[in-house]
């Protein structure tokens, strides 16, 4: 013990930031010196289940300093699992801090509770929200559109990264103001059906927003709710977009979403488009027919040849090049930018692997043709990868050939 008494508190530090929570908490144990070093390490990365966040919130309001060493939060709602035994609420607690930070809402509310721990968290950077609060509170914390930044909890103030799980729909309105946090980067959402809103389309949409990735989930999209579902904001590095289903009954317009995109095309370097369109069990054989796979159309998708940083496609190749039921719009080799590096093909046109094959040999050929020195990795359904025809066209190039199941 007097060998560890003699070590600078950095090599703990260090020691410490390698360790589980378990180990964490037995470190705290050991001595007095040893739980002011790790105690921090310990809240930096916190996860509670939402019906024991107040436990969370009575520790913070006795010991503020603690939130000051929170910066990744997680909350869970454990829904058919058996929630631990809490204990009772301090409602005088509660109340103190609410009156301390000018919490309007009603003492012991899940919008109360929140709101007083994102007051207590200064240095919050990350916020996982699993089976959580409806991150349409969020939005309702913020009020106005023109809010201003000074008067948010420190919570927001500081938070770079917001990711919400698909159990809540977020709606357009409070999108747009979740997408104003001031230091927020990285936002991944699930958005409800919001066509009935009145306003500007989205894919015209110039707001100030500073986030660089952003990832949209939807349950299902048509045409005409994309207006509202593309919010696409001007810093965007990283944009991703999924639906589960596509129910367009035959006017589904992928180049809507190439469109809006190009209008971003100085910073996107990474595009994905995954939307499902194969589940068509609920429909008869006529409504079937009606569908056609995203048809694009070559002026909205053309431009993507001169798209200066783009490096990384992920998507079906229907998206890509405009298949219908019989053809492609334009070749691979014609589309792709001079700074693609990776191109991800989604499995879903199992209809047209043999096709997909073609191109994609097509495109290495020309490849070796041109000396291009660009696209250094596609990766592939697994079945499709196993075709001798492709795996030597990519051997001769040099270019990596990966797959998934």
């Amino acid at each position: 013990m007097a060998f560890l008494d003699n070590l600078p508190n950095e090599l703990f530090g260090q020691i410490f930031s390698h360790l589980n929570c378990q180990d964490l908490v037995l470190a705290c144990q050991v001595s007095r010196r040893f739980n002011t070093l790790a105690e921090p390490y310990l809240y930096r990365v916190t996860s509670v289940q939402t019906s024991r966040v107040y436990l969370l919130l009575r520790t913070l309001l006795s010991r503020p300093m603690l939130g000051n060493h929170v910066r990744h939060l997680n909350f869970m709602r454990l829904g058919g699992f058996a929630s631990f035994p809490t204990a009772q609420p301090d409602v005088a607690l509660l109340t103190a801090g609410a009156e301390r930070f000018g919490i309007k809402q009603p003492t012991g509310s899940e919008a109360a509770e929140l709101l007083l721990l994102l007051h207590l968290l200064p240095s919050l950077d990350i916020l996982y929200n699993s089976l959580g609060y409806d991150p349409n509170m969020l939005a309702g914390f913020l009020g106005d559109q023109d809010f201003h930044s000074d008067a948010l909890p420190v919570g927001l103030q500081s938070l770079r990264e917001l990711h919400c799980d698909y159990e809540f729909n977020v709606s357009r309105k409070n999108l747009r103001k979740i997408m104003q946090l001031p230091l927020l980067r990285v936002l991944r959402v699930t958005m409800e059906d919001d066509t009935g809103v009145e306003g500007v389309e989205i894919d015209k949409w110039t707001g100030s927003s500073a986030v660089t990735d952003l990832a949209i989930t939807s349950s299902y999209v048509t045409t005409r709710q994309l207006k509202t579902i593309l919010m696409i904001p001007q810093a965007a590095v990283r944009f991703s977009f999924s639906a589960h289903r596509a129910l367009a009954f035959g006017d589904f317009d992928a180049s809507r979403i190439w469109r809006a995109l190009g209008l971003h095309r100085q910073t996107l370097q990474y595009v994905q488009l995954q939307i499902d369109d194969n589940e068509y069990e609920n429909f008869d054989d006529d409504v079937y027919e009606s569908f056609d796979d995203g048809v694009v159309e070559h002026t909205a998708i053309s431009s993507l040849r001169h798209w200066p940083v783009l490096r990384t496609i992920d998507c079906s190749i229907s998206r890509l090049l405009g298949y219908g039921r019989e053809k492609a719009v334009m070749r691979l080799v014609d589309l792709l930018p001079m700074s693609i590096r990776e191109l991800v093909l989604d499995g879903d046109e199992f209809w047209m692997e043999g096709e997909v094959i073609d191109e994609l040999v097509h495109l290495m050929e020309m490849k070796e043709v041109a000396g291009l020195d660009y696209l250094r990795v596609v990766e592939v359904p697994e079945g499709m990868g196993q075709d001798i025809r492709l795996r030597e066209a990519f051997e001769a190039v040099g270019v990596e050939l990966k797959t998934f199941p």
